[in-house]
């Protein structure tokens, strides 16, 4: 067993450090670091019971920061190919550790000194985009198109459960 350790050792960083396989490796790691951990963390703080009210409320704020700069980090991904970028996803990881670890508060940190500032200084247009879009959605074609949509996927059996209401009234 101690002949095995520095060999699976050896052959650990030789998956990680090189780029082909790393990439996969990489990948999978950062996404379980990114998104599986925080949505756990995530429940966790949702679920905490409300008597340590303000440890729930920094740790909220954290996540919800955490989530801000995720989303605006898979948009850039979606849009650009940093994935082709050698050991991109293990410096991915090293930001994903950063914004998440209590230590340091980066995901607090990015947020209050870069995209808050930029999402007020943009705010009002952004809720006028969203006014628009909404009373466009509004339009009386539209919300019957929705409704006879939502009525036909209602009958089909794997997407009742989806087209049902919170409360199980119907439309």
């Amino acid at each position: 067993m101690s002949l095995l350790v520095p060999i699976l050792g050896q052959v650990g960083l030789q998956v990680l450090l090189q780029p082909a396989s790393s990439a996969v490796v990489g990948r999978a790691v950062s996404t379980f670091a990114g998104i599986g951990y925080p949505a756990y963390a995530s429940f966790k703080t949702i679920e905490a019971p409300l008597s340590p009210y303000i440890e729930r409320s920094n740790k909220t704020a954290q996540w919800l920061s955490y989530w801000t700069i995720y989303g605006a980090l898979t948009v850039v991904e979606s849009y650009t190919d940093l994935h082709r970028v050698p050991f991109y996803h293990h410096v991915k990881l090293l930001l994903l550790l950063w914004l998440q670890l209590p230590q340091f508060q980066g995901a607090r940190r990015l947020y209050n000194e870069v995209f808050r500032r930029f999402l007020l200084r943009h705010e009002a247009r952004m809720d006028a985009g969203l006014q628009s879009f909404a009373q466009a959605m509004a339009q009386p074609q539209l919300v019957s198109m929705a409704r006879s949509l939502r009525s036909t996927a209602a009958t089909v059996p794997g997407l009742a459960w989806f087209m049902r209401h919170p409360d199980n009234r119907k439309d």
